[in-house]
């Protein structure tokens, strides 16, 4: 693989995780907020509570398991040495997540586990 088409296909990369993680904090507020009306709509108190606490826990959840992915995107994003390793993990993870994130963790070890992806994330400018 040429060095030009590695840096496209770490910055498609850089970018799929962001979309990829975006995405993730997307449903979990929506998600929430599903939960959070049901209370409401119900009218009773202890229900409000109940499903306003459980809504904020989902929301917070899926957003605060996004923020790393969000991290990862842009530091591929900008060739940062850590994010190299970091998407390797991530990806490793992402494996497990049927079907988009199986595909995204395949990309990321094609592309971050290349000898070539190595340099050149030591040796940004060349």
């Amino acid at each position: 693989m040429t060095p030009q088409a590695l840096r496209d296909h770490v910055r498609i990369l850089g970018w799929c995780f962001i979309v990829y993680s975006a995405v993730l904090a997307l449903i979990g507020m929506v998600a929430g907020a599903i939960v959070l009306t049901g209370g409401a709509i119900s009218g009773e108190r202890e229900a409000m509570l109940i499903t306003g606490a459980v809504g904020l826990l989902i929301a917070g959840f899926l957003l605060l398991v996004s923020l790393p992915g969000l991290l990862v995107g842009w530091g591929l994003l900008r060739l940062r040495s850590w994010a190299r390793i970091l998407g390797i993990i991530f990806g490793a993870l992402h494996l497990l997540s049927i079907p988009f994130g199986t595909a995204l963790g395949i990309y990321a070890m094609v592309i971050l586990l290349n000898e070539d992806a190595r340099a050149l994330f030591d040796n940004p400018r060349v």
